[in-house]
């Protein structure tokens, strides 16, 4: 009796584009399971087709393995943007998760030791702790579930508070501290700023923010309790933030087909460095002021510190070789996404958001170097 013999099929199809053109980075990082422009498509399996017994042949040849080609190499160039920097979202939340991963990118990713993401306790984006004392009597584990309720609805606005005021004047540290008078619902009755505060508008805004903090359903007695925010930057820049009223850039349609025309350059600058570093990603971002007739004039790295100075250098290179023809464009910024950062490994749990509390730092990170200018 003929034995059953499994017939499978591979059919492996891919696809070649250019990379297309990113509106600015938002909420969140683009879809990991979203097929990259340019990249191969995943191999896909055709289903196993059962024949009648009759119908198979003695012996069955083994099935042919076709091997998928390579991923192309992933570069992607974001949709310009002001020359100020970012502008604000329609929420403050969308506007800080996108700078979220502004942070995230700044610096990228290198195979290199000495890069800052291969070090012990990197931490890109600000750090914040907050802490919480009970001033007077209280239920039992009323001290912890303060502490959760602090950090669970206070870590985002404060690092609000602080990366507006960093924007400002840069500083290796802030902290402040604030007294809140709770009602028996958890509803604040007081508040009121503890110490000094040299920082008048960073003051003012934890104040506010605490004050709004959810304490609900209450402690089933009235409190007091002093709530200290301590706060330092990571180890990349705050992103720039265009003033509230600032006009982006309006380029037209030819102009974003020329600078779409510059993918094949600005991928053969990293392959190049993926030659030497298989593990290289990051973003280059690109201030340009513009001639009259609207050829790139000048192009100034900002923002970014890409891990590779050569990838960097001739995606400026690149650029400057680009021309716009809106009207009364004199300066934008441009940004380049090159590779993607790693993802993580399976099993990881999600990171909680908002985070229950941000790693503190025992020392101020070092600053980051300047750009060059060009």
């Amino acid at each position: 009796m003929l034995r059953r013999l499994p017939l499978a099929l591979l059919v492996v199809s891919a696809c070649s584009a250019a990379a297309p053109l990113l509106d600015p980075p938002s909420l969140s990082l683009p879809p990991e399971s979203a097929a990259p422009a340019g990249a191969a498509e995943p191999a896909v399996a055709a289903p196993v087709v059962s024949a009648p017994l009759a119908s198979l042949p003695p012996t069955a040849p083994e099935p042919t393995v076709i091997e998928a080609p390579k991923a192309a190499v992933r570069v992607l160039i974001e949709r310009p943007y002001s020359a100020l920097g970012h502008a604000r979202l329609a929420t403050e939340m969308m506007t800080l998760g996108r700078d979220e991963e502004l942070f995230q990118w700044a610096l990228g990713g290198s195979s290199a030791p000495e890069h800052p993401s291969n070090r012990l306790g990197y931490h890109p984006a600000t750090r914040v702790v907050l802490d919480v004392q009970l001033l007077s009597r209280a239920p039992k584990g009323s001290t912890a579930r303060l502490l959760r309720l602090t950090r669970s609805h206070g870590y985002w606005p404060m690092r609000a508070c602080f990366e507006n005021a960093q924007r400002l004047a840069p500083k290796p540290e802030r902290s402040a501290r604030v007294r809140l008078t709770l009602s028996a619902n958890g509803r604040v009755l007081g508040a009121r700023s503890l110490g000094p505060a040299p920082e008048r508008e960073y003051a003012r805004c934890v104040l506010e923010r605490v004050r709004a903090l959810d304490f609900t359903p209450g402690f089933t007695r009235k409190l007091d309790i002093e709530v200290t925010v301590k706060q330092w930057p990571g180890h990349a820049p705050v992103p720039p933030r265009a003033p509230d009223g600032s006009p982006a850039p309006r380029v037209t349609s030819e102009d974003l087909a020329a600078l779409e025309g510059l993918t094949p350059a600005l991928t053969a600058c990293y392959e190049k460095g993926l030659a030497g570093d298989a593990q290289l990603w990051g973003r280059v971002a690109l201030k340009l002021e513009l001639g009259s007739e609207g050829a790139v004039k000048r192009a100034t790295l900002v923002e970014t510190a890409f891990p590779n100075a050569e990838v960097s250098e001739c995606a400026r290179q690149t650029v400057l070789g680009a021309r716009f023809t809106s009207a009364g464009l004199a300066e934008l910024t441009v940004a380049v996404r090159f590779g993607q950062p790693p993802a993580p490994p399976a099993g990881t749990p999600p990171a909680p958001s908002p985070p229950l509390e941000a790693p503190p730092a025992p020392s101020p990170p070092a600053p980051i170097p300047p750009a060059p200018v060009h």
